[in-house]
């Protein structure tokens, strides 16, 4: 959890980031990590949903409503829907990760930080984890050397 707060923390200081697009950051941070270094950073499963790869069982709505030490959130409605802002508390350790693991936080942010979020969502839609999974189907860390978007 700790690794997980810190790294949300760090997101949200770095990109505007939603609760929409937190799922794909991750996703495409352990993946990438697990592609370069055959490890994740997170240590999180992820499965199939319809918007995309999320954190398994929907727990990330449990993480960013649980912990506020390092970030809060925002919401308003927009269109009959909620969106809900990650805003960091600027107060994130990056000591406790390994300088490989900062070097692909910062990719896979520099790929992303200027796509809006539904542009996100279509880049994971078009990766073979997403497509050959039923949805809720936890997603194979062994797709994470298939990933298209590359960083």
């Amino acid at each position: 959890v700790e690794r997980l707060t810190n790294l949300i923390g760090y997101l949200a200081d770095k990109v505007e980031l939603y609760k929409t697009s937190l799922n794909k950051y991750l996703w495409y941070i352990d993946f990438e990590n697990f592609r370069r270094n055959v490890r994740s950073i997170t240590g999180t499963q992820y499965m199939k949903y319809t918007h995309g790869p999320v954190i398994e069982h929907f727990k990330y709505n449990d993480i960013i409503n649980l912990f506020d030490d390092k970030f809060y959130t925002i919401e308003r409605e927009q269109d009959y829907s909620t969106i809900t802002t990650i805003i960091s508390k600027k107060n994130y350790d990056l000591s406790i990760f390994k300088a490989e693991e900062l070097e692909v936080i910062d990719d896979v942010i520099e790929k992303f930080k200027t796509m809006r979020s539904s542009e996100i969502f279509n880049h994971s839609h078009e990766e073979d984890g997403w497509l050959e999974n039923k949805e809720k189907e936890l997603i194979s860390y062994n797709y994470a050397n298939n990933l298209k978007v590359e960083f």
